[in-house]
């Protein structure tokens, strides 16, 4: 399982737990979290886990192919260069492998948004983090999306990339939601 865009590794390590005949590798661009995660991991004493600190567009050449399962939480509202995330997934997630998305469930559309008191909580915060994160890329390619970003369009750049989203339990996949299931 790839974990990208891991901070501080809470996720990748309890999955470690939880399956200790499987192989994590948690991803983070920030340093800082990366050793925080390293601390996590000693702490809960996992050794199926591995953290690397690298951005989430350019992952190991090695990697094509090598991953069963990619989870991308609270990242894609958050990260600069989304589109390079997307071929990264494409490419380093197996033919048969399935991915999750998780962010804050927000519609794209501000008429959904104004009455919506999960974007009254969300949108205010994102203005001072998430904006601001989500233009941080050096080269420019920043795209400033945050939570206003929205379902809807995650979703459009999720297929955009040529993948399926696919329906897990009985909530439809064109309704506003935290995560977002889809495989190549």
């Amino acid at each position: 399982m790839l974990d990208l865009g891991c901070g501080y590794g809470r996720h990748a390590c309890r999955v470690g737990q939880l399956y200790p005949e499987s192989s994590v590798i948690g991803v983070d661009m920030d340093q800082i979290s990366i050793d925080r995660a390293m601390e996590e991991q000693q702490t809960v004493g996992v050794k199926n886990v591995q953290f690397i600190c690298t951005v989430g567009g350019h992952l190991p050449s090695d990697w094509t192919d090598k991953f069963d399962f990619v989870v991308i939480n609270q990242v894609m509202h958050d990260a600069p260069g989304v589109d390079d995330i997307m071929k990264e997934v494409k490419r380093v997630l197996n033919p048969d492998g399935f991915a999750a998305a998780w962010d804050p469930p927000v519609s794209s559309y501000p008429k959904e948004q104004a009455n919506n008191k999960q974007a009254q909580q969300f949108l205010p915060f994102s203005v001072f983090s998430c904006l601001p994160m989500s233009l941080s890329d050096p080269s420019g390619k920043g795209e400033g999306l945050g939570v206003g970003w929205g379902y809807q369009r995650k979703k459009e750049k999720i297929e955009e990339h040529g993948f399926r989203v696919i329906q897990c339990g009985d909530v439809d996949v064109n309704t506003v939601q935290e995560r977002i299931v889809f495989k190549k």
